[in-house]
């Protein structure tokens, strides 16, 4: 919260929240119900919600707003140009009509996909993902202390290895296939808070995933 204040005074921040290891409980809960993915979609938002108006509680002394998802589209360009920063459930609106995977019925468009996407059509200058790992690896770290870490990577390479274990939404690899504003997105680690502003500014602190030259 602290690296994320001090950020305000020289970025314009869209930040999207997404449910944690709630969200995770709450799906596996759901899919022990069998639920559908667009009923699953839809407990995420719900869960990530909270999240959200967590965090524009601590951040509203520094002038932040959370927008609620109802109106989230049409003024976000308000509150941007009337606020340092605006808050946002990360989960992107599909709800009931997400799209179903093609296996199981957890719901391929989460927080890192819906904030993806709000980047891309607002074209925001950079999209951070913020997470407990440096980065992407090889294999998981938390399992395999010999996993390689990945400083850069493409999407073409990213498909042909076939990584197993992502530290984000599986989606964004065909997303980012076909934007046209955002051409890259950065990995770093929540828990080294001094390294959101460099990411900010575009520097490489964690991992690059970028999309292929043309």
């Amino acid at each position: 919260m602290d690296a994320l204040a001090a950020a305000l005074d020289k970025f314009k921040l869209v930040i999207g929240l997404g449910g944690g290891i709630r969200s995770r409980h709450v799906t596996s809960i759901g899919m022990d119900l069998g639920l559908p993915t667009g009923v699953l979609a839809q407990l995420r938002i719900i869960d990530a919600l909270g999240n959200a108006h967590l965090l524009g509680t601590l951040l509203a002394p520094y002038g932040v707003v959370a927008i609620p998802p109802e109106i989230l589209g049409h003024m976000l360009p308000f509150f941007i140009k009337s606020a340092p920063g605006v808050i946002c459930n990360g989960d992107p609106p599909f709800s009931i009509w997400e799209h179903p995977p093609r296996l199981g019925r957890i719901p391929p468009h989460r927080t890192d996909a819906g904030t993806f996407l709000l980047a891309e059509c607002y074209g925001c200058a950079t999209h951070t993902l913020i997470k407990d790992v440096d980065g992407l690896y090889d294999a998981d770290p938390n399992a395999n202390p010999n996993a390689n870490f990945i400083k850069e990577i493409t999407v073409s390479e990213l498909k042909e290895r076939n990584i197993s274990t992502l530290p984000f939404d599986r989606v964004l690899i065909d997303l980012l296939a076909c934007t046209r504003q955002v051409k890259c997105f950065q990995i770093i680690n929540g828990l080294k808070p001094h390294l959101l502003e460099p990411a900010l500014r575009g520097e490489h602190v964690g991992t690059i995933v970028r999309q292929d030259a043309s």
